[in-house]
């Protein structure tokens, strides 16, 4: 390393990032009750105005098992009074809502209308779930005089039940830690750690896992995927699956991009009749790709009629797709680009630019079986420059 490389590295390794970050007395802490209220009245429309009228509103009512109340807040608050250099870490708290504070410095802040889609999309029932709830992380500090509580991993949990039961409810179940001070700054090296270790250190679930536990918990979303793959004579994970039910069934890749993939074609019939056509052509070990089936059913769903009238009693598009498939990877009906990722109707627009070619070259066309005068009124207007 030379002299320059070394000033540089030097440089570097003492560039300190709190000198350029806002510092703990700069950082503002937010009152999550006072956020909530800001968010109930900052739209003149909105009726409800209140937690209460939400509940109302959306019947909302706890489901599972309440937690068992360990330490109350007068517990903790008897605790650090009797032995205020002591630390301590307690679980099955039963903390105020009103006590909650957030620390965005680290942490980022709860949003309610995620809270409130949350609350009615349970699969237990509309309202929050004890189970779901799991044991918010708070540490113990003091804010303008009062102790109360820093939000590590509870931000949209203390919105929820707050939702539930209130400004003045309480959140069941908590997990509460004091460093044996309450001063502000104390907590945040293993707070602002917990808090990373939470968001970033975490292995989430997979596609696979995603619908698996969906499906179990009857989540409506993932038990509808399921039943539309099932009905289609395919299936996501072997491993996960009764052998004798998929005996004649065909495994599908990247089962996660299949709902939006199915935005994208207005008339689930046409799915039936591709993967039909991808069946009947690929080995049956031979998973089943949704971005490379996308496109083609894209393809066919919008200019099917428009195909069938230049084919003559045959079927032009199954035989060139078919033909393509016997010869060529299902990647074929995608962009070949590792820089750039395409777009289903990108990768769509590639197959019809590829079969006018093909009804031209192997079926002696001498026009385009899909014009401008088909792609006008599409989606694909914006390709054509013909």
């Amino acid at each position: 390393m030379n002299a320059i490389q070394l000033a540089l590295v030097n440089n570097h390794t003492q560039t300190d990032p709190q000198d350029y970050l806002l510092s703990i007395e700069e950082t503002v802490p937010v009152h999550v009750v006072a956020l909530l209220d800001d968010w109930f009245h900052k739209n003149p429309k909105k009726r409800a105005k209140t937690p209460e009228d939400l509940r109302l509103t959306h019947g909302w009512s706890p489901t599972g098992i309440e937690p068992e109340t360990n330490y109350t807040w007068d517990d903790l608050l008897l605790r650090v009074e009797q032995n205020p250099d002591k630390p301590f870490n307690l679980h099955g708290c039963s903390v105020p809502i009103d006590s909650v504070y957030v620390f965005p410095k680290f942490n980022r802040l709860p949003e309610p209308s995620v809270c409130q889609t949350n609350l009615n999309t349970n699969t237990l029932g509309a309202g929050l779930s004890y189970q779901g709830l799991g044991a918010p992380q708070f540490f113990l500090v003091r804010i303008d005089g009062k102790m109360v509580l820093l939000s590590v991993a509870a931000g949209h949990r203390t919105i929820m039940c707050s939702l539930q039961f209130g400004y003045d409810g309480f959140i069941p179940g908590a997990n509460v830690v004091y460093v044996g001070s309450l001063d502000l700054k104390a907590p945040m090296p293993l707070a602002s750690a917990t808090h990373h270790q939470d968001c970033s250190k975490r292995n989430n679930q997979s596609a696979n896992q995603r619908i698996t536990s969906g499906v179990e918990a009857e989540d409506p979303k993932y038990v509808e995927q399921f039943q539309w793959m099932i009905e289609r004579g395919l299936y996501f994970d072997k491993t996960k699956m009764s052998p004798t039910q998929i005996s004649n069934m065909r495994q599908i890749g990247a089962p996660d991009s299949l709902n939006r993939a199915r935005k994208n074609v207005e008339d689930d019939a046409s799915w039936d009749v591709v993967i039909g056509w991808f069946k009947e052509t690929l080995p049956p070990e031979e998973a089943l790709l949704i971005n490379s089936l996308e496109p083609v059913v894209i393809v066919y769903d919008t200019f099917r009629d428009a195909i069938q009238k230049k084919s003559n009693g045959t079927n032009l598009f199954k035989e060139f797709i078919q033909g393509q498939l016997s010869f060529c990877t299902q990647k074929h009906f995608r962009v070949q680009n590792n820089n750039k990722k395409y777009t289903a109707h990108q990768n769509a627009w590639k197959i019809i630019e590829d079969f006018n070619e093909w009804c031209k070259n192997k079926q002696g066309f001498n026009y385009k079986v899909i014009s401008g005068r088909h792609v006008k009124t599409t989606r694909f207007a914006e390709f054509w420059n013909d």
